[in-house]
């Protein structure tokens, strides 16, 4: 079988509503395109999602994140290999890949490098904002 991509908005998986990268890519345009970019990640941000990428960094590192001039995009904070230790990866495959595909061969799952980035940073957007502490890049500009 091979891959079939969702041609839907959204799409079911374990109980709970998703926004299909078929969303992302396709339908969501009208949106800002950060915005459209934090909606589709932040979904995969489940409790243990962020209790995982707040034990990934330690003291030091979250005070470099805490007091960081950029929470939109948290560049220049650490070179792209430390986002990309904070792996998420088999925590969230299955899910991720059902957002992907329609349909895709059992035990495959769809998988890059720069998802589990945009992931780790959405969760670490949301501990800062749970934390008072995400700064308004919006107010700013």
């Amino acid at each position: 079988m091979a891959n079939k991509m969702h041609t839907t908005e959204t799409t079911e998986y374990n109980g709970k509503t998703y926004y299909t990268r078929h969303w992302y890519m396709n339908c969501g345009k009208a949106m800002d395109s950060y915005d459209r970019h934090d909606m589709f990640y932040r979904q995969f941000c489940t409790p243990s999602i962020l209790s995982y990428v707040r034990s990934s960094f330690n003291n030091k590192e979250w005070e470099r994140i805490r007091k960081a001039d950029d929470h939109k995009y948290l560049n220049g904070i650490f070179e792209i290999k430390r986002w990309d230790r904070v792996c998420v990866r088999d925590l969230i495959k299955h899910t991720y890949t059902a957002c992907c595909y329609a349909e895709y061969p059992k035990g495959v799952s769809y998988w890059a490098l720069n998802d589990n980035t945009c992931i780790v940073k959405a969760a670490v957007r949301m501990l800062l904002e749970q934390e008072g502490n995400l700064k308004d890049w919006r107010a700013l500009a």
